[in-house]
């Protein structure tokens, strides 16, 4: 399912979508649903292996810049 967020909304800089989607939900399971939580968690092995990130979670501006652009995307 979350393969298919990449294909529909890809990048070619920075975190997946699919990271970011994946990085939110495992701070909603947690009962955080501010994504400014995540800088705590971005160090965390276990958050990034349990989720199955890539490289680490992405960083509060970047998610929610690519927020943004999706937003605006679904906006045309």
């Amino acid at each position: 399912m979350l393969a298919d967020v990449d294909a529909t909304l890809p990048v070619r800089t920075g975190a997946p979508t699919s990271d970011i989607a994946r990085s939110y939900l495992g701070l909603l399971v947690q009962g955080k649903s501010d994504f400014d939580a995540v800088e705590n968690l971005r160090g965390d092995k276990f958050f990034k292996q349990a989720l199955g990130i890539g490289l680490r979670p992405p960083s509060v501006p970047s998610a929610k810049c690519r927020c943004a652009q999706t937003q605006f995307m679904d906006r045309r």
